[in-house]
């Protein structure tokens, strides 16, 4: 390896990416769980949906994440939210969210 680091799975933290400066790591690629203690319990929901709707959309986006992040960690690439723009980000986020509800 060209990067004078430690090992990768002593921190938790995937290889540098090409280009990346010396001794500078990226952040961790971890794979999240929905926390439902964090949803309102009276929130009235349209539609007929449920609260498990909404948990297993999260649960999906998570996933998809964690899935296209990892294949780009093993290929030496950035994560997907550091490659792309804001704003793009924030469509892509929201256009996935909304065809999983």
């Amino acid at each position: 390896m060209p990067f004078d680091i430690p090992d990768r799975h002593s921190l938790g933290y995937e290889r540098p990416f090409q280009g990346m400066p010396k001794g500078q790591m990226r952040m961790p690629i971890l794979r999240n769980t929905v926390d439902v203690a964090k949803f309102n319990p009276n929130a009235v929901l349209p539609y007929e949906l449920r609260h498990e709707d909404f948990q297993m959309a999260m649960q999906d986006v998570y996933d998809f994440f964690f899935d296209v992040n990892s294949h780009l960690a093993r290929k030496g690439l950035q994560r997907l939210d550091d490659m792309l723009r804001p704003v793009i980000m924030s469509v892509f986020k929201a256009q996935v969210i909304y065809c999983l509800l």
